[in-house]
């Protein structure tokens, strides 16, 4: 098969790509503009093509998606920070984008994955959260929730399309974690573990009593790939969420990191507006239901919170030594 994977150049981007060529069949074309991508995460991979460029580009999207067999819609501006500090282009990547690849996936027959987030559940109904909720966010005037509106927009777009013929499914994934994961626009665990490997001080926004998961990059990617494989017929028209169902206050969290590195570092706490703003809302709690995946996917997380930490830190003590 011939995938296209936008976004391929990203986190869980490259990774999932490294999991579909383990087949010898499957060739894989990246489309990735490398705002946030690093062209290192793609490095040594053969049967790849790389067309640089951004979803935003109608034709070159057009024309790359007649190419493949089955599309990967992984191309968004991600991170807290980031998306706070550029959310017209927030806006303008995960909608335009999202409209150009559905809508060409639509006119040419080809079957999408469109990777949503745990982020359109908002402050919550019930936790864990199910697919199948109510949806719950604050004021769209507030920044705290745009990537949240966005990728549920993305959702709607997507079932608006499916409704006009298209193939697709949702994935809405929960804070996916692993070795080359960086920390440049604010992912919590690889920042933490960077500043535990150093001897710094680990630092935890808030009281720290707020909750979440963390599932390994290696576990969603065999997700992903049993939706647009070997699932793919009993996954299409579904919404799916991946994640940890280990959940974990973020200043437990600085502490098993500190622990499991034999770190030195001072655990220190920081008010949220002090770095994202004094209107900045955070959610208290976020887990998953995975019991639509293990029952139609046969996907459940294999790797502990305490594996991926310790996968983790030996990783960054190893780039230390560089």
């Amino acid at each position: 098969m011939r995938f296209l994977v936008t976004g391929g150049a990203g986190f869980i981007g490259s990774n999932i790509i490294r999991r579909i060529l383990k087949n010898s069949e499957h060739e894989v074309t990246v489309l990735d503009n490398f705002s946030t991508g690093r062209k290192e995460n793609l490095k040594g991979l053969t049967r790849v093509r790389i067309a640089e460029g951004d979803v935003c580009d109608r034709p070159l999207v057009l024309t790359l998606v007649e190419q493949a067999d089955f599309v990967l819609h992984l191309a968004a501006l991600v991170g807290v920070r980031y998306v706070l500090g550029n959310r017209l282009k927030a806006i303008q990547t995960n909608l335009v984008g999202c409209w150009n690849v559905f809508e060409a996936c639509r006119a040419l027959g080809k079957p999408v994955l469109y990777t949503s987030t745990s982020s359109v559940y908002g402050i919550g109904y019930k936790h864990p959260s199910v697919e199948d909720e109510p949806l719950l966010m604050g004021d769209p005037k507030n920044g705290s929730w745009a990537y949240g509106f966005e990728k549920a927009m993305g959702e709607a777009m997507i079932a608006s399309f499916m409704e006009q013929g298209l193939k697709g499914v949702v994935v809405r994934l929960f804070n996916t974690v692993g070795v080359n994961q960086v920390s440049d626009y604010g992912m919590v665990l690889p920042r933490m573990s960077e500043a535990a490997v150093k001897n710094e001080p680990i630092i935890v926004y808030g009281d720290g009593k707020q909750t979440r998961s963390f599932c390994s990059v290696d576990d969603i990617v065999e997700g992903l790939y049993k939706i647009v494989y070997t699932k793919v017929d009993n996954a299409m028209g579904e919404t799916f969420n991946l994640g940890s169902d280990e959940e974990v206050s973020i200043i437990a969290l600085a502490h098993r990191v500190k622990e499991l590195a034999g770190s030195s570092s001072e655990i220190k706490r920081i008010p949220f507006e002090q770095v994202y703003g004094s209107d900045f809302q955070e959610i208290m709690r976020r887990i998953p239901d995975n019991g639509k995946a293990k029952k139609v996917l046969g996907w459940e997380p294999t790797k502990r919170l305490d594996q991926i930490i310790k996968e983790i830190v030996t990783d960054r003590k190893e780039r230390l030594k560089k």
